[in-house]
């Protein structure tokens, strides 16, 4: 088959894997662990496959190193994939550099493992461009010409151009679908090709081991023990590879996998990889026995013309060149990104470019076109001598150098950047001088400089090779760790990439606090259109709005920016952006808002936590929830002034939500809470009793009282501010205080009333005296009014002793029968003393005779207090009318006033004690208390409407009594006297 039809109908092969990956796609399946495990499968494509073929051939069962090794990996992945797997998704951090810059803090780690991962893999482009042009050799039966060679490098630049042409990020849905889609088909064809040659050339099993038998010297590879063969070498370089090699890392931690993919994949890829594993025998033996004239890494290919019809022969080379040029493609996109972010803009200012996102889009693009352009060319320049399989033995021992580097990323915190780079290009110098030159190059600098006497054998060696520099790069990375300093950023960094924590405690401090000021700064670096999307794509992730303010909240935002640059920059280049852009510079030092954090992150982990971490949170949990739950208002404070805890009281005391003031600062408090607060915090006194405060226009007091928080491990302090409310108490205090001073004016007015009784008597003898000594008209004229106005006066005195007495409620309650409509008079002369109130019209329209059993002085009282509210609640000229009816046995009597009236909202607490609508000190709260107990007493009842009946405005209050049945009780009667218990 020709070259270029070869290449159409694999272009038409990708089209059909296309569809069915978009097909899976929209029936939203591509996220299920079946399908990334089956994309796995690309670790076995066409290098893979012939490979094996060749270390079967070579090194018999020793071939299975070749999958047994990253079988061992996913059997670990609980252990070892799983928590970088957690760190990169945390961090958007994904290609091995990303990790490795963001571990240790630095660019030039990233670019340092971005150049061994790009070499390592134009390595293994090379060999699968070099199997391809000998597979589409094969099958066209003629050399490929140049443009020929070259066609298929430019199907993997135009795919790979393709696929992220309209995208920021390196998340291809489209190829995962489409490698799971090729790896059931391969192994479909491994499968069933095996179990009919395993029929058709042998028979059955049985035939199979007595031909085995009877040609055991064609095939005494196979009878090799595994220790005559770098067997542990090729365990240990497999076994890294799920970690090293960018495409399968790519798969594993780039696209939109789920953590159950891994947990899964920790069985189902062995598994996957056992079934592919399973045809090679039988198919290089069969090979063996039909003497297929190819090379071994071509055995598949072969053995289908020979015992397969030229159409299904046709079918497994396109088969065989899609599964390599997806794996091209795969390897293409994984390099490019990691090259843009750790080799291209290290050295470019992203910050000068208008947008970002294309200059990005360019940039990517020129490298994919690059890429398999370069790879290409090394294939052509290597040499047909060594084997497929020892060249790619040679590429992941260039990849290996990185292994030390990446599990310290998770179970050494010690490594620092220093023993990195010193342990990495240690190792990766053993390796060029090795492996590198003498396989690339034919340099033996070893035996040329007389080091040593014989040439390398880097084809047999090369697991030796790949041991010794391996133990110097960990030994120089381990020793000058130890012995250097690690900087606090990378301290921070480790412990936010160990597998017990997930918190990255690095201290920053915006320069901004506006969300607009913070998009203005970032279009300054990224232009405008990058700054808004990256902008709302973390506000978005956050939950937070355009008007937020607090500072906590916007260092969280700042550090979703610089995760979500991560991902499209690399971690370096992100970091260094956000700090240029949004950052000021601070002590180095933790603060409480470390803990805002780790508190809001761990609620997200809650569910995830397992053991003595579970045990710990479970009873942070409890100490949280005493503090909010507690019945006074509590808050805690960083050194900032900035509130890291806020309880449920105390949003009640403020009205102020939880969840608007955490992580702000006082200053954005409402008045009076902002003043009261930060003067507290402020004031060197640890308490303050009875503090006055107005709130909506009414006095309150407060008790407040405050402790130090000390961090021992940093300078940072903060405050621990509980506030009480005694307002009740205080009132409580200062109306027994009145109380007690009415007590005190009631007895002195008795006894003043005593003591001007005694002369008003004698006035009044005196003027009774006069009448009878005196005729005369005008003599009799004077000493007549002299006695009215000392009756005037002994009557008043006689209502202000018994208004005094009745204050008395310990007193005995002494029933007699009280004409309601005296008591209303007395009471109506006892406020009309006080001049100053308003000038009201008293109208009394109670009927005469309407008596009931009660205490005249108490009853009177309730008069007075309801008169007097009434005329407090009306205006000059309004006026007051008492009423009286008669039903059933009872009387009723309406105070009625035209005043301003009750609101409804007063009214169901007008009876509490101390509660008031008038002005303080105009006002005690007690009366319609006081009115309300004494009719309780008497059997009453009472009622207040506002406004009446048919009024629209004023107030009726409605009292109720049961009528005296005998008229002449007395309250000398021991038997109708009751005694009243004060509370």
């Amino acid at each position: 088959m020709n070259t270029w039809i070869l290449a159409v109908c694999v272009t038409a092969y990708l089209l059909l894997l296309a569809w069915v990956a978009n097909r899976i796609q929209g029936k939203e399946r591509l996220s299920h662990p079946f399908v990334a495990i089956l994309a796995l499968g690309t670790y076995g494509s066409l290098f893979g496959l012939h490979t094996s073929l060749e270390m079967a051939y070579d090194s018999g069962f020793g071939f299975l190193a070749y999958y047994l090794g990253i079988s061992g990996a996913f059997l670990l992945a609980p252990m070892l994939m799983y928590p970088i797997y957690r760190v990169s998704q945390r961090y958007q951090l994904f290609s091995l550099p990303d990790l490795l810059a963001f571990r240790f803090k630095s660019q030039t780690v990233g670019s340092i493992a971005t150049l061994c991962s790009v070499l390592g893999v134009l390595m293994l482009l090379a060999l699968n461009f070099r199997l391809i042009t000998d597979l589409t050799a094969y099958s066209s039966n003629e050399v490929p010409t140049l443009p020929e060679r070259l066609l298929f490098p430019a199907l993997v630049a135009l795919v790979s151009i393709f696929l992220i042409a309209r995208q920021y990020r390196y998340r291809t849905p489209w190829l995962i679908g489409a490698l799971a889609s090729d790896t059931f088909l391969r192994l479909l064809l491994l499968l069933s090709l095996g179990v009919y040659l395993l029929i058709d050339q042998f028979g059955s099993p049985v035939g199979l081991d007595d031909w085995i038998e009877e040609n055991g010297q064609r095939i005494s590879a196979i009878e090799r023990h595994l220790e005559d063969d770098p067997w542990r070498g090729l365990l240990l370089l497999f076994f890294g590879a799920p970690l090293i090699c960018p495409p399968i890392f790519h798969l594993l931690f780039s696209e939109k996998s789920r953590s159950q993919t891994l947990f899964k994949a920790s069985w189902g890829a062995p598994l996957l990889f056992l079934l592919m594993s399973l045809p090679i025998p039988i198919i290089l033996w069969s090979s063996i026995r039909l003497s297929t004239p190819v090379s071994p890494e071509l055995y598949v290919i072969g053995m289908t013309q020979q015992v397969a019809t030229p159409l299904l022969s046709a079918l497994t080379t396109i088969l065989l060149l899609g599964s390599g040029l997806l794996f091209c493609i795969l390897a293409n996109i994984s390099v490019s990104s990691m090259s843009v972010n750790h080799l291209m803009l290290p050295w470019s200012r992203p910050e000068e470019k208008q947008n970002i996102y294309e200059w990005l889009r360019r940039a990517r693009t020129g490298l994919m076109a690059g890429i398999p352009l370069l790879a290409w060319l090394l294939s052509e320049s290597l040499p047909n001598s060594a084997p497929v399989s020892d060249w790619m033995m040679a590429a992941f021992s260039l990849l290996m150098q990185v292994l030390p580097g990446t599990l310290a990323l998770i179970y050494w915190p010690q490594g620092n950047r220093f023993g990195f780079l010193s342990g990495f290009m240690l190792g990766s110098l053993v390796w060029l001088i090795l492996l590198g030159l003498p396989l690339l190059l034919s340099i033996d600098l070893l035996f040329e400089s007389g080091l040593v006497n014989q040439p390398l054998n880097p084809w047999q060696d090369w697991h030796l090779y790949l041991l010794a520099s391996l133990f110097l790069n960990t030994l120089v990375f381990a020793g000058l760790s130890l012995v250097t300093p690690t900087r606090p950023e990378e301290v921070a960094a480790s412990h936010a990439c160990s597998i017990d924590s997930f918190l990255e405690n690095e201290r920053t401090e915006l320069a901004t606090h506006r969300i607009a000021d913070i998009r203005k700064r970032l279009e300054e670096t990224l232009g405008k259109v990058a700054a808004g999307k990256e902008l709302e794509k973390a506000m978005s992730r956050l939950e937070i709005g355009p008007d937020e303010h607090r500072p906590i909240v916007l260092k969280r935002l700042r550090q979703q920016l610089e995760i979500n640059l991560s991902a499209l920059l690399g971690p370096a280049t992100a970091r260094r952006l956000i700090r240029q852009a949004l950052d000021m510079p601070v002590a180095d030092q933790r603060d409480t808002e470390d803990r805002y954090l780790l508190e809001t992150q761990l609620e997200d982990y809650h569910s995830r936590l397992t053991g003595l971490a579970a045990e710990l949170d479970s009873l942070r949990r409890y100490h949280r929830q005493i503090l909010h739950q507690l019945p006074m208002a509590a808050c805690t404070l960083n050194a900032q002034n900035e509130v890291m805890m806020w309880n449920q009281s105390m949003a009640q005391l403020t009205r102020v939500d939880i969840d608007e003031i955490l992580g702000a600062p006082l200053t954005v408090l409402p008045d009076p809470w902002s003043r009261l607060l930060q003067e507290f915090a402020a004031s060197n006194q640890p308490r303050e009793s009875k503090k006055p405060v107005y709130v909506s226009g009414k006095a309150r007091w407060y008790n407040l009282n405050k402790a130090r928080l000390e961090d021992q491990e940093s300078a940072a302090n903060g405050w621990i501010i509980l506030v009480e409310d005694c307002t009740d108490t205080q009132r409580l205090e200062r109306e027994l205080a009145h109380s007690e001073r009415l007590a005190s004016i009631g007895q002195l007015a008795a006894g003043v009333a005593h003591e001007i009784g005694n002369p008003i008597t004698g006035i009044a003898c005196l003027a009774q005296n006069l009448k009878l000594a005196d005729d005369q008209n005008e003599v009799l004229d004077t000493a007549g009014q002299i006695k009215e106005q000392t009756d005037r006066v002994s009557r008043i005195l006689d209502t202000l002793m018994n208004f005094s007495r009745s204050g008395n409620m310990s007193s005995p309650l002494f029933l007699e029968a009280v004409d309601l409509r005296t008591c209303a008079d007395q009471a109506i002369q006892l406020i009309a003393l006080d001049r100053e109130a308003r000038q009201v019209s008293l109208i009394n329209e109670i009927s005469e005779g309407l008596r009931v059993l009660g205490d005249p002085q108490r009853l009177s009282q309730v008069f007075v207090n309801l008169l007097n509210n009434a005329r407090d609640a009306c205006s000059d000229d309004d006026r007051i009318t008492l009423s009286s009816s008669v039903d059933k046995g009872y009387v009723y009597i309406d105070i009625t006033d035209t005043g301003d009236g009750i609101p409804g909202a007063d009214l169901q607490r007008i009876f509490e004690p101390f509660y008031t609508t008038k002005r303080p000190g105009k006002g005690t709260g007690l009366g319609l208390s006081l009115v309300y107990g004494i009719i309780e007493e008497h059997n009453g009842n009472i009622r207040v409407s506002s406004p009446p009946r048919g009024a629209s405005k004023g107030t009726c209050v409605s009292l109720e009594f049961p009528l005296a049945t005998d008229p002449s009780v007395s309250g000398n009667d021991e038997n109708q006297s009751t005694e009243h218990q004060a509370d």
